[in-house]
């Protein structure tokens, strides 16, 4: 912290700088809403979902919420790399293929 230099900042592209807006939400996750129960249609869940190149996909529906944040989490990281802004820390391993 402390005032603007070139030294205490990290440049990205567009993408990436929408992508780390701060939008918890009411799950107080990133990128997972909530689906109310629809009678006779579908049980209550969470849905996760991101947006890449202006598109919104859905990454599929969990029955918790933190399982939804984990896959978009996933998806965050597959679509935005290292410097993807997730829910939860992340600590690659060597099994990752990542070294």
């Amino acid at each position: 912290n402390g005032p603007y230099s070139a030294a205490n900042c990290i440049w990205q592209d567009r993408a990436h700088q929408l992508q780390n807006r701060r939008d918890w939400g009411a799950t107080g996750y990133r990128g997972v809403a909530y689906k109310p129960a629809r009678p006779g249609k579908q049980k209550a869940c969470y849905e996760a979902r991101i947006s890449v190149s202006g598109r919104r996909l859905s990454l599929g529906q969990r029955k918790s919420a933190r399982a939804a944040a984990l896959l978009y989490d996933a998806a965050a990281r597959r679509h935005y790399g290292g410097g993807a802004f997730t829910n939860f820390a992340y600590v690659r391993h060597a099994t990752d293929g990542g070294g």
